[in-house]
């Protein structure tokens, strides 16, 4: 035999000696029980393995948040003032909490669930309006009214709807529930309201 194969030959004996160990401890894992002990098998404090119970869990795991309960959407929206507040379906809309450019962001009360929201009112015109939809087109031509690139503001705000019902995560705020009647001027979206 020559030198070459003589080498080729303890190399593959290797290799295969290595596959027979990865095998071997694949096939142990699958009888060990979960604690990391086989019966039979002396247990050892020194060179014990970390369980589950004793890693560190990330902030997903241990979040105190309960699952995502799926977006209500209300299309007819009952408006009411009463005294001092704007009753809107169940909820009681209270004191002003924030401010933006197309709306504002208020206190509200559900008397259902005995719970507070923040709901941000977005007024559809104002909106349309600020962004320039109202007014007449210019006269630059027909490819000033077209936007192939930027989406109509109202598109925006709904897409914006679409993917704030699809996220569940614990520093994204959950929207709880979108009124939005066609024919009124507000949309209106009940976010949970976070403390500072």
């Amino acid at each position: 035999m020559s030198a070459n194969a003589l080498c080729r030959a303890e190399l593959d004996l290797e290799q295969n000696g290595e596959l027979a160990d990865m095998v071997a401890a694949m096939n142990m894992s699958r009888t060990t029980p979960p604690n990391g002990f086989r019966s039979g098998a002396p247990r050892s404090t020194g060179g014990q393995k970390a369980r589950l119970s004793d890693r560190k869990m990330s902030l997903q795991e241990r979040g105190s948040r309960l699952p995502r309960h799926p977006t209500i959407e209300t299309k007819r929206v009952s408006i009411t003032g009463i005294d001092d507040c704007v009753q809107l379906n169940q909820y009681k809309l209270k004191k002003e909490i924030g401010k933006g450019s197309y709306g504002v962001v208020k206190l509200a009360y559900n008397e259902d669930s005995e719970q507070y929201y923040a709901m941000k009112v977005v007024s559809k015109k104002k909106l349309l309006k600020q962004c320039g939809f109202l007014r007449r087109p210019s006269s630059t031509g027909l490819n000033s009214n077209l936007f192939p690139k930027n989406m109509q503001p109202l598109e925006r705000v709904y897409r914006e709807i679409a993917i704030l019902k699809k996220l569940d995560h614990h520093n994204v705020v959950k929207l709880v529930e979108v009124l939005d009647d066609p024919d009124e001027d507000g949309l209106h979206m009940a976010f949970e309201l976070m403390t500072k």
